[in-house]
């Protein structure tokens, strides 16, 4: 597709050492697929196909509510997508819920991707959550337990392939890293003033993170829908799976999910 789904977090409710990608061609991290991918494996001409959505589609459609759990300690509700609001020529066979628990201190969003048995076609997709965190001020805050030796994309440099040096990540100036292959289940910790919001996954093993600072609210920009000041005012720390093309095959099933949390 990609999938992608956007949550959003408020401070009062939000919730290996080194890898070196090894790719026979270079994959298009956000988007469709290359004209390379696509000729290296043709199951991914649907994605192609409707590659202009950008971010996908699955944030644009409309969602039905499946049903609700509560417990003393949470309170969940599942969503599905009708795949008739696939846009063609995606194929219509997968099944896709997303469910959202909301407890005390923590927001836990899952993302699941069914290619049912009777199902004629490999689907391919990437996804990533869109979490625009809101901070007091982006000018102050960190991002830590980024490890040494992490290989990131800088999307503000066309994509040139970089090593992290292990220190905090810092938004006050315009930045957009993509970390691949981060490989752990602990996540991130966003630092803001005595606010500590962490961002924990299962089994997402990318993320990118990111901040148009001055960009926000400018035209002609990509943030042109924001207001000027915005960018001081989130932190974008999106976990995905998108450092590759995901492969489900009839009868597999996909599930990945995140959790941010006030510690």
């Amino acid at each position: 597709m990609p999938l992608a789904e956007r949550t959003s977090s408020s401070q009062a409710t939000a919730a290996s050492a080194s890898f070196a990608p090894v790719w026979k061609v270079k994959p298009n991290v956000f988007g469709g697929p290359t004209a390379q991918e696509v000729e290296a494996d043709p199951a991914l001409k649907p994605n192609a196909a409707i590659s202009s959505q950008g971010h996908a589609f699955v944030r644009t459609r409309t969602w039905k509510l499946l049903g609700t759990t509560k417990s003393t300690e949470a309170v969940a509700a599942t969503f599905t997508l009708d795949s008739a609001t696939y846009p063609d020529p995606f194929p219509k066979a997968v099944v896709l819920e997303y469910t959202v628990t909301l407890a005390g201190s923590s927001l836990t969003t899952a993302l699941k991707a069914v290619n049912p048995k009777d199902s004629d076609v490999e689907i391919r997709f990437k996804t990533f959550y869109h979490n625009y965190i809101a901070v007091s001020d982006a000018q102050k805050i960190s991002v830590t337990d980024l490890k040494s030796g992490l290989q990131y994309k800088d999307t503000l440099k066309g994509g040139e392939m970089g090593s992290w040096d292990g220190s905090e990540l810092k938004m006050n100036a315009r930045i957009g890293k993509i970390f691949m292959n981060v490989g752990t289940k602990d996540g991130y910790t966003i630092r803001d003033g005595e606010n500590v919001i962490k961002v924990s996954t299962e089994g997402l093993t990318d993320c990118f993170m990111w901040n148009p600072q001055d960009n926000a609210g400018k035209t002609p920009s990509a943030w042109s829908d924001m207001e000027p000041g915005d960018g001081d005012k989130f932190a974008g720390v999106e976990p995905g799976y998108f450092h590759e093309w995901k492969r489900l095959s009839p009868g597999e099933e996909f599930v990945r999910s995140q959790t941010l949390s006030v510690a």
